[in-house]
C-alpha cells in the first residue's frame, strides 16, 4: 500500500507533506468522521441531526394552522390546501413566507407555482399544460410528482393548486432543506 501523509488540506496518498505517515486505521477514523459530519449540521453551537419527516410535518402543520386559521386536526397529510383547507391565492404567499421563516429556507419564485409557464405557448395551450409543459413541471417540482396523477389527466391550469396537499408541502420542505 502507498504511504499516506497528513497535509493541511487533509489526507493525501503518496508524497510527503509534513512528514508524518498515517496508518490505515487512522484513515478509516478520519473518513468515518467526515461521513458523520456530513450527516450532522452545526446549529447554535451544538450538533443536530437533519429534521425527520415527522418533525417537518409538525412545523408545516403549525404554519398552516396559523396561515389558514384552521384546527390542527384538519391538517392531515392528504388534505388539499385549496379544496380541504380553504387556501386562497393570498394564503399561498403567507404560507411561503412562514415556511421560509420556520425552516430557514429560501423559496424562489416558481418553486411552488406555474405563473412563468403561462406566457410560454409551448408549455400552455388553451388553458391547459401541454405534454411539454407537464414534463417541465415534473422537472421543476420533483417533490410533487406523486401528487400529479389526476392533474395529468386534466392539466387545466386553473386546477393546478389542487395538486398541493399537506404532504406535498412536507416533501417540498424536505427537498429544500440541506441534506
Amino acid at each position: 500500500m502507498d504511504a499516506v501523509t497528513t497535509c493541511s488540506g487533509g489526507v493525501a496518498w503518496g508524497s510527503t507533506c509534513g512528514g508524518r505517515r498515517i496508518a490505515f486505521r487512522e484513515i478509516i477514523v478520519l473518513l468515518w468522521f467526515d461521513i458523520a459530519t456530513w450527516f450532522l449540521q452545526k446549529d447554535n453551537g451544538g450538533i443536530t441531526m437533519p429534521m425527520t419527516e415527522e418533525e417537518v410535518f409538525a412545523k408545516v402543520r403549525d404554519v398552516l394552522t396559523a396561515a389558514l386559521a384552521v384546527d390542527a386536526q384538519e391538517i392531515r397529510p392528504e388534505a388539499k390546501l385549496t379544496q380541504d383547507l380553504g387556501a386562497e391565492s393570498i394564503d399561498y404567499l403567507d404560507i411561503q413566507f412562514q415556511l421560509e421563516k420556520a425552516f430557514g429556507i429560501k423559496i424562489q419564485p416558481g418553486d411552488m407555482s406555474i405563473e412563468s409557464f403561462l406566457i410560454n405557448p409551448e408549455l400552455v395551450s388553451n388553458g391547459k399544460l401541454t405534454p411539454k409543459g407537464l414534463e417541465e413541471l415534473k422537472k421543476r417540482m420533483p417533490f410533487a410528482a406523486s401528487d400529479m396523477a389526476a392533474f395529468e389527466q386534466d392539466p387545466d391550469i386553473s386546477k393546478f393548486r389542487d395538486v398541493f396537499t399537506v404532504q406535498t408541502l412536507v416533501r417540498f420542505v424536505m427537498y429544500k432543506l440541506p441534506a
